[in-house]
């Protein structure tokens, strides 16, 4: 039979196992939203949240302007700006409004004073998710600057227009003066 002694001690050891266990338990994960912002075009820009659309209004204002607003759960702050891809003096803004789920975007626009990150890259701490907590990242990729190849067939069209134009005001001499 153990004394009486020894069992404190035992009993004592697996308390302190016990809570240096639950000291060291790692820590949970949390969930990072991520909104995803594409612009298309001067006159197109798409918004997903954690990959959906849902929940999700891009409102068109003017040429390379936005107004996006997302779920009423969230929450913004930040002002991050992307540089151009194809001009490094030019920047994707983005403009918090008042309103905590609204907010600007500005393509082709000047720079806001923050550190401009690259095309593409993720914003970490964009914003909070009231439902959990969680925060949000974001990232802008501007697909709406990419050089245009001209239409093969319109190009030729307009070559044979112009050659013929030529061809046609060559058959007319100009009256010689004698």
């Amino acid at each position: 039979m153990l004394s009486l002694s020894t069992l404190k001690t035992r009993a004592l050891t697996l308390l302190v196992v016990a809570i240096a266990l639950l000291a060291l338990q790692p820590a949970r994960a949390v969930a990072i939203h991520s909104l995803v912002l594409t612009e298309t075009s001067s006159t197109s820009l798409t918004a997903t949240y954690d990959g959906s659309t849902s929940g999700v209004t891009v409102i068109f204002i003017s040429g390379d302007h936005w107004g996006v607003t997302v779920g009423p759960s969230v929450t913004f702050s930040g002002n991050p700006q992307w540089t151009e891809p194809d001009n490094p003096s030019a920047f994707n803004v983005i403009t918090l409004f008042a309103i905590p789920n609204q907010f600007i975007v500005n393509s082709d626009f000047f720079s806001n004073g923050t550190t401009p990150l690259a095309d593409g890259a993720i914003f970490p701490n964009f914003g909070t998710d009231a439902r959990d907590g969680a925060p949000i990242s974001v990232t802008f990729k501007d697909h709406g600057d990419v050089a245009a190849v001209p239409d093969a067939g319109s190009t030729s069209l307009l070559l044979l227009l112009s050659l013929a134009v030529l061809f046609g005001a060559a058959r007319f001499r100009l009256p010689r003066l004698a």
